[in-house]
């Protein structure tokens, strides 16, 4: 279950710059997405491209911080993306938090997040975003 909220209370200051708040439960993780336990890839593939509509101001709150596991995988997909894992490593050891992260960063470094661009495909060797995303999850399950 998926909760966006466009108003934040008046009291939460941090947080009214933002377009809006995205609980997103274990479906979208920093860096990451959800197991398909009951789901298939292309119902995960039809959740991203729907969470990927919203503003990319959006704060995103997961479930878990599971974003240096994530990122240490999505570099060892992507080598390019070496600096943003050398990033979130920082943020732990100095004892903060890497989340709430933002929609704007999720398509900027998530490439489960991304699996409609080529580019992406092209890094699993998959020919269509719902292979991509299979083949992804697949990696993490065993990363």
């Amino acid at each position: 279950m998926v909760f966006h909220v466009t108003e934040a209370p008046a009291d939460a200051a941090a947080c009214t710059a933002a377009a809006g708040i995205l609980f997103s439960g274990d479906t979208l993780f920093v860096g990451g997405c959800g197991k398909f336990f009951e789901g298939t890839p292309e119902d995960m593939l039809q959740n991203m491209r729907r969470i990927n509509t919203l503003p990319a101001d959006t704060l995103v709150f997961c479930a878990h911080e599971y974003t240096v596991s994530n990122f240490k995988f999505l570099k060892s997909v992507d080598p390019g993306l070496k600096s943003a894992y050398d990033d979130m490593v920082a943020l732990r050891v100095a004892g903060k938090p890497t989340v709430p992260t933002t929609i704007g960063a999720e398509k900027e470094h998530n490439l489960f997040f991304r699996c409609d661009d080529p580019a992406v495909q092209a890094l699993v060797n998959q020919p269509s975003p719902e292979l991509a995303m299979k083949v992804l999850r697949a990696m993490k399950n065993s990363f």
